[in-house]
C-alpha cells in the first residue's frame, strides 16, 4: 500500500507540474485517461489526495531559463528519488535551495505533500 499512495503522489506531482501549478497549460479533465485513472484509483482505493502547497514566491534565486523551444515549453520529466531514508520533504527542499547552482527540481512530493517550488515555464 505505501508503494501505491508513493505513486498516486507521483503522478499527481506530475500532473500539477504541468496542469495546475503554473495554469497555463489546461488538461481535457473529463477526457483525460490520466486523471481518470488517478480519480479512480482515490475513489476504489480509499487513497487520500496529497495537499499541495505552492512555494514559487520562495524561489525568487533560482534562473528563469527558457527549454530549448522557449518559455512554457518542457520536452520531458525527470524523476528522482533520493534514497534518504532520514529525510523529510521540508529538509529535501531547504537542501536544494542551499544548493541549486548544480541542481533544482520544479515539484517535491512526499506520502503526504506535494511542494512546487520552481516556476514550470522555465527549465531547471
Amino acid at each position: 500500500m505505501k508503494g501505491m499512495k508513493f505513486l498516486f503522489c507521483l503522478l499527481t506531482a506530475i500532473l500539477a507540474t504541468f496542469f495546475f501549478i503554473n495554469g497555463k497549460a489546461k488538461a481535457d479533465t473529463p477526457n483525460n485517461s490520466v486523471l481518470r485513472y488517478i480519480r479512480d484509483g482515490v475513489k476504489n482505493k480509499g487513497w487520500k489526495p496529497a495537499a499541495e502547497q505552492n512555494w514559487l514566491s520562495k524561489s525568487t534565486m533560482l534562473p528563469k531559463n527558457n527549454y530549448r523551444y522557449g518559455k512554457a515549453r518542457p520536452e520531458g520529466i525527470v524523476i528522482h528519488e533520493t534514497a534518504n531514508p532520514r529525510s523529510t520533504i521540508t529538509s529535501e527542499i531547504t537542501y536544494m535551495y542551499k544548493n541549486w547552482r548544480t541542481a533544482f527540481v520544479h515539484n517535491f512530493v512526499d506520502g503526504n505533500s506535494l511542494i512546487g517550488v520552481a516556476d514550470t515555464d522555465y527549465q531547471c
